[in-house]
C-alpha cells in the first residue's frame, strides 16, 4: 500500500503535534571533524524515540467516537511507548498494545509504567501485528499502524520542520532506516521503506527551495532494506 502525503498534511501535523511535544535540538556532532554535520537528537523525546511524533498525531486526529472504541498497536517498543505515551497525553483512549516476546525488556519495563494493556505474544512483529489485527476484528478498536498510515508518516515528517527552522538549506539530511519492528526482515515490501522518518523529510524538505539531497542510511546488516530502496513509497504530491 502506497502513502501520498502533501506538504500541507505535515505542515498540519507540525501543528498538532507541537501541542504535545516539545521540539528536539539539532546539535553539532563532535565527531564529524571539519564538516558541518549536525545531529536531531530524538532520542530527547519523551519516550527516547522519533515514533512519538506518528503516534501522538494520528491519536489526536481520532475522532470522539473512535476514542471510545480505543486503539490497538503492534510493535517491538518504540511505537507502543509512542501510543502509549500519546494515550497518557490526551486521557481519554484506552490502548492496548501487542509486542513480541523478545521485545526488549527494558523497553517493556517503560511501557508497563503507562495504564495501558500490554499483551506479549509470540516471537516476531508480524506475531504481534497478526494478535492486534484480530483484536482490532474483535473488539472494533482503531489499529494504529507504526508506519503505513498517512497519519503516522505525516507526524514523523514534522521533524523535518524543525531541522529546516534551524538549518535553512542543508546540502543532505541523511536518513537511518531499518526494518520495522527492529528485526531483520529480508523481503518486506518496498512500501515499508515508506515508513519512519523518511516519508515525512522527503515530503518535507524535498518541497522546500534549494536542491536538499535524502540519503537514506540502511543498517548494514540488513540487506532487505538496501534491496527495497529504488521502488520505495510513500509519494509526495507537490501540486
Amino acid at each position: 500500500m502506497g502513502i501520498r502525503l502533501t506538504l500541507e498534511d505535515v505542515e498540519r501535523a507540525a501543528e498538532t503535534v507541537s501541542r504535545q511535544l516539545r521540539p528536539t535540538p539539532l546539535r553539532p556532532s563532535l565527531a564529524a571533524g571539519d564538516l558541518d554535520l549536525r545531529l536531531k537528537l530524538e532520542c530527547w523525546q519523551p519516550t527516547g524515540s522519533f515514533k512519538v511524533r506518528g503516534a501522538t498525531h494520528l491519536l489526536s486526529t481520532l475522532s470522539q467516537a473512535e476514542r471510545r472504541r480505543g486503539v490497538v498497536a503492534a510493535s517491538a517498543g518504540n511505537h507502543a511507548l509512542g501510543v502509549a505515551f500519546a494515550a497518557a497525553r490526551l486521557g481519554d483512549v484506552k490502548a492496548t498494545l501487542f509486542v513480541p516476546t523478545t521485545a526488549p525488556r527494558a523497553k517493556l519495563d517503560k511501557l508497563r509504567r503507562f495504564a495501558v494493556e500490554v499483551r506479549e505474544t509470540g516471537e516476531t512483529y508480524d506475531d504481534a501485528v497478526e494478535a492486534a489485527r484480530a483484536f482490532e476484528r474483535a473488539h472494533g478498536a482503531v489499529f494504529v499502524h507504526a508506519f503505513e498510515d498517512a497519519r503516522t508518516a505525516a507526524g514523523q515528517g514534522t521533524l523535518a520542520f524543525e531541522i529546516l527552522a534551524e538549518c535553512e538549506a542543508p546540502a543532505a539530511v541523511l536518513v537511518h532506516m531499518h526494518p520495522p519492528g527492529g528485526f531483520d526482515r529480508t523481503n518486506w515490501p518496498a512500501d515499508f521503506i515508506g515508513s519512519l522518518v523518511d516519508s515525512g523529510v522527503r515530503s518535507s524538505v524535498r518541497k522546500k527551495p534549494g536542491s536538499t539531497s535524502i540519503v537514506r542510511m540502511p543498517n548494514g546488516a540488513t540487506s532487505g532494506v538496501s534491496d527495497s530502496i529504488q521502488p520505495s513509497t510513500p509519494n509526495f504530491d507537490a501540486a
